[in-house]
């Protein structure tokens, strides 16, 4: 009895990533056109009496109908193939396919003798596919795409796994698929790579892209470039000579290392534009190395994740970079952030873009640069648990001399919890023109506010400190194009003159040692005399700690608060001042008594003198009723408001001249108000238009005007 071979009772289509293709879709049309519209009858049986509808679905790899495994049969001598995975990307297709290939179950059982057509389908998982001979191919061989004269049938990108890859060390395979220049690579497994490969060696100009399955999630290992010894690794190292146009895409792959000194996951240079898409750089000394001399022309980061790295960027230096693009990125728990510093003797950064990333847990500055910067904007990003102390700010720049640093953009940030132990700034910039920071974000857990050294402060924000140190230009001028939203300016000849931001009631204080009466503020209109000025003052007479817009203490040698050359003017009609009300109860226009003691109450009979409860002053006077200040280290705001409140019931406001709404039943414009006793010896008012001489004593006002049922009185004092 002769022996038999074992066969795969039914065939098997692989995914993209060389794993079973689960509920892919199978096309098969006419010989020469495309199988998805020129389909033509497929059968389940070698009799072609059992008809399949198209598309034809796939479970773990197999044609299923009814969830069961068949078999497919054409009448053609030869037909066209697509075939599509669930997501609608295309895995194979071939124009033409012979009824007559054999089926194998690994690329190493293709036979050596074969004749130009010969079609072979090879069940392997990872490596497997449809092959044609082309006897002009012998000699060829890579392993992957052409097994000694038999050429895979492909469309879109080269898959690794075709050519072995998943090994302890896959260096050598990934430098044999990039040698052999194809258009497109897909790493569709763990790649261990333990010395330098070499992403598009010279010579080589096809390769436009290559990527992986997916690199969003960091526990996740598919799709890994991983150092798997401790040496330097160069993972898809770049290299060419200076002017080499090309255009690259790397997405969905990762670098990963040990973050021992000297690991590097990827080095470029002499690139015109390069793109990364959903990478991760992972527990590596540095993540791209950029250094060199030679010119880099736009490389971007869109959806890439930073974590447990020592360094983005190797020894802070940079070479001549065009732009330079990093967007919706993560940075976590690395030592440096976004370092951009010029490699002396080339022009250095122009066009940074830092946007929609999330800065987390970074040791040292989370964006930092000294030299060489032109254009940087960083908007809409997050920064978490950054460390600013006394050497590290979370933004910190200088633009150095040469060249002059200009343009920088920082708007519309997050900070929070930002870990401030001493004397820092979270944006510490300086030598810089054209300068734009509006409409950043901070929380701050630590309340240690930054008190030295700094000329402005931010002050457009919700909470916490900012400062922009120096905004000067090598020369020592102000800079003068900037545009700074809610920042005051001052002296900067004390160390001592600073603006902050409080945590407690998002205030504005200006720190000033000077003596009192020194002006620390002006604001005028440029080449004219008038202007708005603040001058400092001792402490002392504070003013109420009541909800207000705009409070000013006094001066200690003349009391005054406020001069002004112009009116006041106020949308209230009547000056009140403040009296205790033994814990009554008034309405707004209600007629009220002084007793012997001076406040206020509601019987006739304790009144000495009448008065009417104000509605609407315009200034009001005794306001010392509660004169404690909010200390945030003994009491909470929610309580301080509770205290000032339960004050406030206390006192109501009399109005002592101008006109007040008044509550009485009737009158006519003229009248006097006299208060007479009413019901329960409550106060009423009396509407009499020609008053005895005790009666005008006792009047309260006269009827100005009378609109709606609302009597107004011209408040009379006596």
């Amino acid at each position: 009895m002769s022996a038999q071979s074992i066969q795969p009772p039914f065939t098997t289509f692989q995914d993209i990533d060389g794993s079973p293709l689960e509920a892919g879709k199978i096309y098969i049309g006419t010989a020469g056109s495309n199988a998805v519209t020129n389909q033509i009858p497929v059968y389940s049986d070698k009799a072609l009496s059992v008809a399949l509808a198209q598309p034809i679905t796939t479970r773990g790899g197999y044609p299923v109908v009814s969830g069961a495994p068949v078999n497919i049969y054409v009448a053609a001598s030869s037909y066209s193939l697509s075939v599509n995975n669930k997501h609608g990307s295309l895995v194979t297709s071939s124009l033409t396919v012979s009824s007559a290939s054999i089926s194998l179950t690994s690329v190493g059982s293709l036979p050596l003798a074969a004749t130009t057509g010969d079609v072979a389908i090879v069940n392997e998982i990872g490596r497997g596919g449809t092959f044609v001979f082309n006897s002009l191919l012998v000699g060829s061989d890579n392993q992957g795409t052409n097994f000694n004269g038999w050429i895979r049938q492909y469309t879109g990108a080269v898959q690794a796994t075709w050519f072995g890859t998943g090994t302890a060390d896959d260096s050598a395979l990934l430098q044999k698929i990039f040698t052999a220049d194809f258009e497109d690579v897909f790493v569709n497994d763990i790649c261990a790579v333990s010395s330098t490969v070499d992403f598009r060696p010279t010579g080589k100009e096809n390769q436009k892209t290559i990527s992986g399955n997916n690199a969003k999630s960091i526990a996740d290992s598919i799709s890994a470039i991983s150092a798997t010894t401790a040496i330097t690794i160069a993972a898809l190292e770049r290299n060419g000579s200076s002017g080499t146009s090309a255009n690259y895409t790397i997405k969905n792959l990762a670098f990963t290392g040990t973050r021992i000194v000297g690991q590097i996951g990827l080095r470029l240079t002499d690139v015109t534009h390069i793109r990364f898409e959903n990478c991760q750089f992972k527990s590596l000394d540095t993540a791209i190395d950029l250094a060199g001399t030679n010119f880099i022309g736009i490389v971007e980061f869109i959806g890439c994740t930073f974590r447990y790295c020592n360094r983005i960027f190797p020894q802070h230096t940079l070479p001549d970079i065009n732009v330079l693009r990093f967007e919706d990125c993560e940075f976590k728990e690395c030592t440096e952030g976004l370092y951009f510093e010029r490699i002396s003797g080339v022009s250095g950064m122009r066009n940074v873009i830092v946007q929609n990333c999330t800065f987390e847990e970074i040791d040292e500055h989370s964006i930092f640069w000294t030299t060489g910067m032109q254009n940087l904007t960083v908007l809409g990003n997050y920064f978490e648990s950054n460390v600013a102390n006394k050497q590290f700010a979370v933004i910190y720049g200088r633009a150095g001399s040469n060249p002059f640093g200009k343009s920088v953009a920082i708007n519309n940030n997050a900070f929070s919890e930002i870990i401030d132990n001493s004397a820092t700034a979270v944006i510490d910039i300086a030598n810089i023109s054209e300068v734009n920071i509006t409409g950043n974000y901070s929380i701050f857990t630590d309340t240690i506010y930054p008190g030295t050294g700094y000329s402005m402060r931010l002050v457009d924000i919700a909470d916490g400190p900012y400062t922009i140190n120096n905004l000067t230009t090598p020369t020592g001028e102000v800079a003068k194009t900037m545009l700074l939203e809610g920042v005051a300016f001052e002296s900067t000849v004390s160390t001592q003159n600073v603006i902050s931001v409080g945590t407690s009631l998002n205030t504005v204080t200006i720190d000033n040692v000077a003596a009192e009466g020194t002006k620390i503020f002006e604001a005028k209109k440029s080449g004219a005399t008038a202007f708005v000025q603040m001058f400092t003052c001792d402490a002392g007479g504070a003013p109420s700690a009541s909800a207000h817009v705009l409070g000013a203490y006094r001066n200690q040698i003349t009391s005054r608060s406020i001069n002004a050359a112009g009116t006041i003017n106020a949308s209230g009609a009547d000056y009140a001042e403040y009296e205790h009300n033994n814990g009554l109860t008034f309405k707004k226009g209600d007629l009220v008594g002084f007793k012997s003691n001076g406040t206020l109450t509601n019987k006739f009979s304790e009144s000495l003198r009448f008065g009417v409860k104000s509605t609407s002053p315009a200034y009001v006077g005794g306001d010392s009723w509660f004169s404690d200040t909010h200390d945030p280290e003994v009491e909470s705001k929610e309580d301080f408001s509770a205290r000032l409140e339960a004050a406030r019931l206390l006192v109501d406001r009399i109005a002592y001249c101008g006109k007040v709404p008044c509550n009485i039943l009737s009158g006519s414009v003229g009248d006097y108000i006299v208060p007479v006793s009413g019901l329960s010896d409550s106060i009423m008012g009396a509407s009499i238009s020609s008053p005895s001489l005790s009666e005008f004593l006792s009047s309260v006002g006269r009827i100005n005007k009378i609109s709606g049922g609302v009597y107004e009185l011209v408040v009379i004092t006596h």
